[in-house]
């Protein structure tokens, strides 16, 4: 079952999501639609920026909004609940959107104020939410690592216990 404080949060608001499998699909569903929605905002600061003759610039975020898709692909096309290693790459995937997070603020006057809000508040929510897929699995595997050592601990006690009491 999902633990720590968003999957109790996410389960509280919605009873549907108890079920960890139902649970793992929204999550999916949720980083599919952030992925596609960042996209789009991506392109449209891009193609707004390369209207405005502003080549460099819109050509570097639309370049670097490909980043998008390959995460799209990469959450959609995992089969059950990432590695952390997938995980740390898609956040290290996440990171390339910073520069496109900085040139649209630099260059937000040539943008409607409407665009240039959603598309960073897409950008933020999108890695922040990479950050905490990435956060969520890294702690289940502590967990886990640290629950496989204890067991391993107790089984040598308990062998050293056996040894001990049969040398007398």
């Amino acid at each position: 079952a999902p633990q720590g404080c968003f999957p109790t949060l996410a389960r509280s608001v919605c009873p549907c999501l108890r079920d960890p499998i139902q649970y793992e699909r929204a999550k999916k569903l949720l980083g599919f639609f952030l992925g596609v929605a960042d996209l789009l905002s991506d392109f449209s600061v891009g193609i707004r920026m390369l209207t405005d003759r502003k080549t460099a610039i819109g050509s570097t975020i639309l370049a670097l909004s490909l980043v998008d898709p390959a995460h799209i692909v990469l959450v959609w096309g995992s089969r059950g609940e990432p590695e952390a290693y997938e995980q740390a790459g898609v956040l290290l995937l996440s990171l390339l959107e910073v520069p496109i997070l900085v040139l649209t603020i630099l260059f937000r006057e040539a943008q409607s104020t409407a665009v240039v809000a959603v598309s960073i508040a897409l950008t933020v929510m999108g890695i922040l939410f990479k950050a905490a897929q990435f956060g969520m699995t890294y702690r289940k595997k502590l967990i886990e690592m640290a629950a496989e050592m204890e067991k391993q601990e107790r089984a040598a006690a308990e062998e050293a216990s056996r040894q001990g009491s049969s040398v007398f």
